[in-house]
């Protein structure tokens, strides 16, 4: 019966991803899920995007067929990725012995985080299953394996870097010595295939686009990332989460066995939230504060919830065998009603559908295709998704660069957003209307949640 539940989810969670993709046209936020669809997407005219560094080559390499279909297509590829992710979830539960391996499948499924961002062109969920494959790998003692897709992950996301650097050391620990040079494959092979294009086989360290100090994105508290998973996890995956970590430290620390087992996994889950909660408080490497960043980790933090609820119904059967199954069954109900429930921790339905930057940008869309033929200068990669533009054929798009604004020519028209063109370019309105070439020919806003959105067009004289 056990093996039944844990075919049936999977096929549950493919009905209602397909039905998500064919239903809801959002993009899982604006920014940087466009920009990689739009690089994924356009890969094949411009071979060069396929070793972006900013839009990550691995990923760009795999999402690129699926993206040619649209961003459905995208969306379906990140849906394939999280399937992945889910059944090797429940394998970890299986070789860990949890009862029921099934439930961390399900509180995995029961954080709306998953929903929210798995349909989208971001790298996270690529990342997600990579990071949970090493684990996997590791663990049935395929280090060969695992030491190649861990060495690729910097290829996902520049986190990757990071952990990499905690597998190596884990594989001098098992003294996994052989193991060791494939993990340096994805460097190697990446390195030489965009030397002719960036001119040193080091491009893959040397062109890393977050390695910088503090940037214009602001900072804010340490603590920022542990409240933030609350939002990613829903709350009693969060509360569950906690219990089993609490729970996993105890057993490492006092039982061999399972600091075999859970000393890898813990390590993933404190380095990325310690980097990226450090990254934050800093101000450095682009960090955003974003609690996407986190999505990586919900099959751990999963695993930790079923380890969590494990404990509490061993606890409670202490007392009554009745009281143990009563308290789980209670326990999965909550997490899996939570996301429908009217919390701001809970899944919305308006994350499933365009934002009102995409929305406004469709808007701007709809005037300049009623224009007359020309470039547009913009920063907002919403634009080029709403008039299917080919972003990286400078004879239709141009940035807002000084660069960009000094090759204007009559007939191009520029687009100011307030958000994309003041963060990505610096440019503020009263340079635009400063400006003698340009004459403003159309506005649009919109309000959402208190917040005016606004985008200006330009034509050139």
């Amino acid at each position: 019966m056990a093996r039944v539940w844990e075919r049936g989810l999977p096929a549950l969670y493919l009905i209602l991803a397909t039905w998500v993709v064919l239903t809801f046209e959002g993009t899982g936020g604006s920014g940087d899920s466009e920009q990689h669809f739009l690089i994924a997407r356009w890969a094949p005219v411009h071979p060069e995007l396929y070793l972006d560094h900013w839009g990550k080559p691995l990923f760009t390499l795999l999402a690129s067929p699926f993206a040619q279909l649209g961003f459905a297509g995208m969306k379906a590829f990140n849906a394939l990725c999280m399937l992945g992710t889910l059944l090797l979830t429940m394998r970890l539960a299986r070789r860990w012995e949890l009862p029921h391996p099934v439930l961390a499948g399900l509180l995995l499924l029961a954080c709306p985080g998953v929903w929210e961002l798995t349909f989208s062109g971001l790298t996270e969920p690529l990342f997600a299953l990579g990071l949970v494959t090493v684990v996997v790998l590791a663990q049935e003692d395929r280090w060969r394996p695992a030491a190649l897709v861990a060495g690729l992950l910097p290829f996902v996301r520049s986190e990757g870097l990071l952990v990499l650097g905690v597998f190596m050391c884990f594989l001098v620990l098992h003294r996994q010595w052989r193991a060791i040079p494939w993990s340096a494959a994805g460097h190697v092979l990446f390195g030489l295939a965009g030397w002719p294009l960036h001119g040193t086989p080091f491009w893959t360290f040397t062109r890393i686009p977050y390695a910088q100090g503090a940037t214009g994105y602001g900072s804010g508290e340490a603590g920022h990332f542990v409240e933030q998973l609350l939002y990613l996890t829903g709350v009693p995956v969060y509360v569950l989460f906690w219990v089993g970590l609490l729970a996993a430290v105890v057993l490492v620390v006092r039982h061999p066995s399972w600091r075999e087992r859970l000393s890898m996994p813990l390590s993933f889950l404190v380095v990325l939230m310690a980097a990226h909660s450090l990254f934050w408080a800093l101000g450095i490497f682009h960090s955003m504060g974003l609690s996407r960043v986190l999505f990586p980790v919900l099959p751990l933090a999963a695993l930790a919830a079923a380890g969590g609820l494990a404990f509490l119904r061993q606890g409670m059967a202490g007392l009554h065998p009745l009281a143990g199954r009563g308290l789980a069954f209670l326990l999965i109900g909550w997490a899996v009603v939570f996301p429908f429930t009217p919390n701001p921790a809970a899944l919305h339905v308006e994350d499933l559908e365009p934002t009102t930057d995409q929305r406004l940008m469709e808007r701007v869309a709809e005037h300049l295709r009623d224009g007359p033929p020309g470039r547009i200068a913009h920063q907002n990669p919403g634009l080029d998704l709403a008039l299917g533009h080919d972003p990286f054929d400078p004879e239709q798009h141009l940035g807002l660069q000084p660069a960009d604004l000094e090759a204007l020519r009559p007939g191009d028209r520029v687009v100011w957003d307030d958000w994309f063109a003041v963060v990505e370019a610096g440019l503020h309105q009263e340079a635009l209307e400063r400006d003698p070439r340009l004459e403003l020919v159309h506005s649009e806003r919109l309000l959402a949640n208190g917040r005016s959105h606004q985008a200006l067009v330009f034509a050139v004289r």
